[in-house]
């Protein structure tokens, strides 16, 4: 693939420039997958080589979202001064770049990184892609985020374990606050959580904050979601199924409509298990119909 792009491997090589700070904070070795404006992969390279040249990449976001008797509330952590992108920044709750090699549903490691959950990816809700583009001096981010949606009930702030040198402080919103501030029907909004000191204390804070508060991935990332084509299969028109004469039943698989990626499948009749592992192995490799 090296002929269709002129980043094809140039990652371990790279030296540090004007982003050397940045680059101290991260494993030398974090290579990427670079994809053109399509989505279509064209080859690796390091995330400095990515920041510094805007080339496009995937990332990983998770949202928790904290369900009460009375509310909804969604995590916000904040950023680590350190972070090379929007230092002390409120974020999504959760977030990272895939590697080389690595699909979405590898993202759910960052989970245990950042926070200290162990969560199966079955268990996130997939909500869609986000293309986000912005600069920041002279490092130039462009990503296709993969967003999705954790739920959480009767679960407290207590059972997170923000990473070190990664998260500062977590905090909680209510949903329709969130909403009403993004949208900007609010100049400020409520949250509460604890910020975490040098020696690692938990000190607890109540504040507002305002949208510039916030790493602002634009007014879209909070209506993204999936064209969809769903096609309707009988097993009557399954040839397996005939022979077995188990034809009492129906296969109905949803793709996205641009990419005709398997987003998913909804299957009723005898060993449907078999069929819904390999509708999750689809999903998992990005396979199309």
């Amino acid at each position: 693939m090296g002929e269709r792009g002129p980043i094809q491997n140039v990652g371990r090589g790279a030296g540090p420039g004007t982003v050397a700070d940045l680059w101290r904070s991260h494993r030398v070795d974090e290579i990427l997958d670079i994809f053109d404006e399509y989505m279509h992969q064209i080859g690796t390279a390091s995330r400095l080589v990515a920041h510094r040249t805007g080339a496009w990449h995937q990332t990983f976001h998770c949202w928790a979202l904290h369900r009460t008797q009375t509310a909804d509330y969604l995590l916000l952590q904040r950023r680590h001064e350190s972070k090379d992108t929007h230092p002390d920044k409120l974020d999504v709750s959760c977030g990272g770049h895939l590697e080389a090699g690595e699909t979405p549903s590898d993202g759910v490691r960052e989970l245990n990184e950042e926070l200290g959950i162990e969560v199966d990816f079955i268990s996130l809700f997939p909500v869609g892609v986000h293309r986000y583009a912005a600069d920041f001096g002279d490092v130039k981010d462009r990503e296709f985020c993969h967003v999705f949606v954790l739920v959480r009930t009767g679960e407290t702030l207590s059972g997170y374990t923000p990473a070190t040198g990664e998260v500062s402080g977590l905090y909680l919103i209510r949903v329709d606050e969130m909403e009403k501030l993004c949208l900007g029907e609010v100049e400020a909004a409520p949250i509460a959580g604890f910020e975490v000191d040098a020696v690692g204390r938990r000190l607890d804070r109540s504040i507002e904050i305002g949208r510039n508060d916030l790493v602002w991935h634009g007014a879209s990332y909070f209506h993204i979601g999936y064209d969809v084509i769903v096609s309707l299969l009988p097993l009557q028109s399954v040839p397996r199924a005939l022979v077995n004469r188990q034809t009492a039943g129906v296969f109905k698989p949803v793709a996205d409509a641009k990419t005709r990626k398997v987003l998913g499948a909804h299957v009723v009749g005898v060993n449907a298990g078999e069929v819904i592992y390999a509708a999750t192995l689809a999903v998992k490799f990005g396979l199309t119909i």
